[in-house]
């Protein structure tokens, strides 16, 4: 016969080792969830930026634009200046006059 109190390689787990295995399967599963987390956040910086170089270029060109417009047609840019202004002042010395104005009941 054989020793009965001989335990099994096969034996179960104290509490302590089954709390520590499951302790590292979260991590491992925590673990799985960080990294993809991690790629999500990279393509998202990478994406704003890319984006945001887009913005930077365009607002560059526009930038020049302007500044090559005011040098070569300084009056067409006053005078749209002055239309703009006076439009404007129109527009709020009308809406003074109405008591209908929406800006009245703000």
């Amino acid at each position: 016969m054989g020793d009965t109190n001989r335990t099994s390689t096969h034996a179960t787990n104290t509490p302590m080792q089954k709390a520590n295995e499951v302790a590292q399967e979260m991590k491992d599963e925590v673990g799985k969830y960080a990294d993809t987390a991690k790629e999500y956040w990279d393509e998202f910086t990478n994406g704003v930026r890319a984006k945001s170089e887009i913005a930077r270029e365009g607002v560059t060109k526009a930038k020049k634009y302007a500044d090559d417009m005011a040098h070569e047609n300084p009056w067409k840019l006053i005078g749209i200046a002055a239309v703009v202004g006076a439009v404007a002042g129109l527009v709020l010395s009308s809406c003074n006059r109405k008591k209908g104005c929406r800006h009245d009941h703000e």
